[in-house]
């Protein structure tokens, strides 16, 4: 059997299942550095490998959930047999598949393994396994093999081929941005929530966003005082994760918990003071632009009446970004210079916001809150919806809600004590609470004593920042072919394929295949002509 994946410098998963006839008590999996194909000397890099620490092997836990998509289901009260976490140990969750629970986790000292434990598979059923391959950057282009082995303790082994093709090109940065609503805060104590994180936690939570794309989580709305100190150190942690920091989505603190409506011309000069205040230790931190919060989701009178306010925070040097509905475009679109737009992608609306030089819309809650917002534990419909759709659309780029928030909403800064690893703690809300209550946590990853735990929408998510990467290398292969008037033929073809590129009638992994062909096509055809001497550049 084997097993294969492609990928650029970066990351390429792969997934398969162990099943078994009669109980596996306990196998064991390793695997070896990959080396490249021999057979194939004329891809260069003869010998090099993918070392070892660079696989990442973990199990797919079904754990029981309290529904499918964002929602729960208030009158059935229904368990749903979930596939979501990626674990190290399988054991860390344990699941009465009679009793339809998860049986209690100590949730203040809950910590993943560092390597992938043996792990039971019990007869007539199967264990899903997640490979993701960390491939270095520089690494030869070409086919690289290895094996994983599984190694029950009662029974023969067996081997599983794992083929990586490196693809002989650089990928591109995304051309969308990728931002997501944090709430963590800096704490010189440790909670296992989603507000209250030491510096291992929060380094951790800015590695796994980066890793899957998000280059600029917002800095989260605090429930302590401004600090320069505590500014600094969470720059630098975020530097640390491989964030630039050029731009700031800011959240607040209690001084400043998002740019309202004033009441006159003292408390405008007093919101200019704080702005003023933070602008600055944000630039003497190598801050380049700090955008300030509104009120969240605001509409009508509301949001008319924070124009003054915004009006002030530009006069002294900062911008405005919020979540905003139909609507806002009419009352606020001048002063607003980042929207976060609640629907699905309207490229009519980009064009709208675009009149305003500068200005920038961005993508939440995509379709519904049936089937938006992270932490819906399918990873297909997470690629599509946050990927190639907004390319599409035209937009600057995505800020979902939210990498890790509880609901209900209740249950905030002052709940040090809030879980994200219990689903049916809301059931205990259901008919005490408004209709919007009934969704379910928002979890990209689930916070642990020292990092995180993966899950599959995760993996969906990167997988839609990848789509955009492809097609903005796509993209610019096309703008440096067109240079070479010889290859005007290829180019326009590319050219109206990707305007007539149907991102919702096709498979996505099709569509990657065929981005994919066309940008080694392109590259290769270049390649040719420079090679020649000709090609009659327009340059």
């Amino acid at each position: 059997a084997s097993l294969r994946c492609k990928g650029c410098f970066g990351y390429a998963s792969a997934t398969f299942s162990a099943t078994a006839s009669q109980r596996i008590p306990r196998p064991r999996f390793s695997h070896r550095p990959w080396i490249i194909d021999r057979g194939k000397p004329n891809l260069g890099g003869k010998g090099t490998v993918i070392p070892a620490k660079s696989i990442d092997i973990r199990t797919v836990k079904c754990w029981y959930q309290a529904g499918i998509g964002t929602k729960i289901n208030r009158e059935e009260r229904a368990k749903y047999l979930t596939p979501e976490l990626l674990l190290k140990n399988d054991d860390l969750i344990q699941v009465d598949y009679a009793a339809k629970v998860n049986s209690p986790i100590d949730y203040q000292t809950i910590k993943d393994a560092g390597e992938l434990q043996p792990f039971d598979i019990p007869a007539n059923s199967l264990k899903q396994i997640w490979v993701t391959v960390h491939v270095p950057e520089g690494i030869s282009p070409g086919d690289y093999e290895g094996t994983i082995d599984v190694l029950p303790s009662n029974g023969v082994s067996a081997q599983l081929k794992l083929v990586v093709k490196v693809l002989p090109f650089k990928l591109e940065n995304p051309q969308l941005a990728y931002s997501i609503y944090y709430h963590g805060q800096l704490t010189d104590y440790m909670t296992v929530g989603p507000f209250y994180k030491s510096a291992a936690q929060m380094l951790a939570d800015f590695r796994y966003m980066k890793a899957h794309g998000i280059d600029n989580p917002s800095l989260p709305s605090s429930s302590v005082n401004f600090s320069p100190a505590l500014v600094k150190q969470v720059l630098e942690l975020r530097r640390k994760a491989g964030m630039d920091n050029k731009t700031i989505l800011y959240g607040g603190d209690p001084a400043l918990p998002c740019v309202g409506a004033s009441d006159g011309p003292e408390q405008l000069e007093q919101l200019k003071k704080l702005v003023r205040e933070r602008i600055k230790v944000f630039k003497d931190n190598g801050v380049s632009e700090v955008y300030f919060y509104g009120i969240d989701e605001a509409t009508g009178e509301m949001l008319k009446a924070e124009r003054s306010s915004w009006q002030a925070v530009h006069e002294e040097g900062g911008k405005m970004w919020g979540a905003c509905f139909e609507g806002f475009f009419e009352v606020v679109g001048d002063l607003l210079d980042s929207v976060v737009y609640f629907r699905a992608p309207d490229p009519e609306m980009a064009q709208k916001v675009y009149t305003y030089p500068g200005h920038k819309i961005y993508g939440y809650a995509i379709e519904s809150f049936h089937a938006g917002h992270l932490g819906t534990e399918l990873p297909y419909s997470v690629r599509s919806n946050y990927g190639l759709n907004f390319w599409k659309a035209g937009y600057d780029g995505v800020c979902e809600y939210s990498y890790q928030h509880p609901v209900p909403w209740a249950r905030g800064f002052d709940s040090k004590g809030t879980t994200l690893w219990d689903d049916f703690d809301t059931f205990e809300d259901l008919g005490k609470v408004p209709d919007v209550q009934s969704l379910r946590d928002f979890v990209m990853a689930y916070p642990t004593i020292d990092g995180v735990v993966p899950t599959v929408q995760g993996e969906g998510f990167r997988e839609a920042v990848d789509d955009v990467r492809y097609v903005t290398t796509l993209e610019k292969t096309l703008q440096e072919v067109k240079t070479i008037s010889s290859l005007n033929t290829p180019a326009r073809e590319t050219e109206r394929w990707l305007k007539n590129l149907d991102i919702k009638g096709e498979s996505l992994q099709d569509i990657r295949r065929e981005i994919v062909e066309r940008i080694i096509k392109l590259k290769t055809l270049a390649r040719a002509v420079g090679n020649s001497g000709g090609g009659n550049s327009k340059r």
